[in-house]
């Protein structure tokens, strides 16, 4: 199943997305092809959630293949935290197939500076044992990001896990990230990567 990556930075290209994709990978693959395949994730780039329903679109809801093309249309660039959620939860009631539409990464213009990204998990409420229409949502590292999120796709462990319990969420949901370490990448994994963005880095992808 994918993931939703949405990428709202102003100054974001083709190669900045071509760039967060190869760090949101899960690099646990015995793949030979070290850039093409086996990406984790998708990038969104429409801002209508009834347009993955269509046959003609059904690519959209599998991982994005990289390279990114260079001259991709992003309807996200500019785009709010919330205009996220609601397309989100728009996405849910589709009952669009393939992708995990409960959890999803934001890189904005902050991301890019200092290299996290938003993610964003769809609250649970345990009395109603139901879904929420509201997110809690942190910002973690980039080389951690994939991690958190394949952990809390899986359910082995819960948002508490990797945010300030103590402290909590303010009042829009946002939390402190409080891991560090979640890396958990092999050396032959590190390898890999390295190896695909130096890739990318001599055809100028990146």
């Amino acid at each position: 199943m994918s993931g939703l990556l949405f990428v709202t930075a102003e100054t974001a290209t083709h190669k900045t997305s071509n760039l967060i994709l190869l760090h949101l990978r899960d690099w646990d693959t015995r793949s030979e092809n070290i850039v093409q395949s086996d990406n984790s994730h998708c990038l969104v780039t429409t801002k209508n959630a009834y347009d993955l329903e269509k046959p003609e679109d059904a690519n959209v809801t599998k991982p994005t293949h990289l390279p990114v093309p260079s001259d991709i249309s992003n309807a996200w660039i500019g785009a709010s935290i919330s205009d996220i959620e609601a397309f989100v939860l728009d996405l849910n009631k589709s009952g669009t197939k393939g992708v995990q539409s409960s959890i999803f990464f934001c890189l904005d213009d902050k991301g890019m500076q200092d290299k996290t990204i938003i993610i964003g998990e769809r609250r649970y409420d345990e009395d109603g044992d139901e879904l929420t229409d509201f997110y809690n949502k942190t910002r973690a590292p980039w080389d951690e990001a994939h991690t958190v999120w394949q952990n809390l796709d899986i359910g082995n462990v819960g948002w508490e896990d990797y945010c300030d319990e103590e402290k909590g969420a303010d009042d829009d949901g946002w939390w402190d990230y409080a891991v560090g370490g979640a890396d958990i990448m092999t050396e032959n994994e590190r390898a890999k990567r390295g190896e695909a963005i130096k890739k990318m880095e001599d055809e100028d992808l990146v």
